[in-house]
């Protein structure tokens, strides 16, 4: 065999190589479930709307120095289609400096969840930009936002203690907690 046709065959082998292992990388973020909402394992209730849900957190976790993003200006500072959500509740701080937020958003179908956490993720990193200059502790608090899904509820919260606020949401939404 010349050393032309050597080095055909090694290239050849090399690249079949490397579409197997990328088939094979394909098949297992496939069964992995990559791009699908992250399933739930509890039943939740539909009906309660965001406002009940934000309200209770807010309550619960004594939040203050918040107000609420009015209906008409959720879709600018998210910049969500209207047509992925049935409804939608937005607390921001009163700061300009400070990056606390709990927001909770219905999706109209649990198929659109990754198009809108794509949104949350976007909306997120550009108040990251603009925070870490203006205050260092507020922007890692903003690195540290949880985005968390419930069919067919997401909450976003910005805060110091996320994960009593995440486990306040799931209570409510599962009915762990009496209305």
């Amino acid at each position: 065999m010349t050393i032309t046709k050597k080095k055909v065959v090694i290239s050849v082998s090399l690249i079949l190589s490397i579409l197997v292992i990328a088939v094979i990388v394909i098949a297992v973020l496939i069964h992995m479930g990559f791009g699908k909402p992250p399933s739930n394992r509890e039943q939740t209730d539909v009906s309660i709307s965001t406002d009940t849900i934000v309200d209770r957190i807010i309550s619960e976790l004594g939040y203050s120095g918040i107000s609420r993003v009015s209906s008409d200006n959720i879709a600018k500072y998210y910049d969500i289609d209207k047509k992925l959500i049935s409804e939608a509740t937005v607390y921001i701080s009163d700061s300009a400096d400070s990056c606390f937020e709990v927001s909770c958003f219905k999706l109209n179908d649990e198929a659109d969840y990754s198009k809108v956490e794509y949104k949350i993720k976007n909306h997120i990193n550009s108040q990251s930009a603009n925070l870490q200059r203006l205050n260092p502790k507020e922007s890692k608090m903003l690195e540290d936002t949880k985005i968390e899904y419930c069919s067919p509820y997401v909450l976003v919260v910005v805060s110091d203690n996320n994960g009593s606020a995440i486990n306040s949401f799931r209570n409510l939404i599962t009915g762990k907690v009496s209305s």
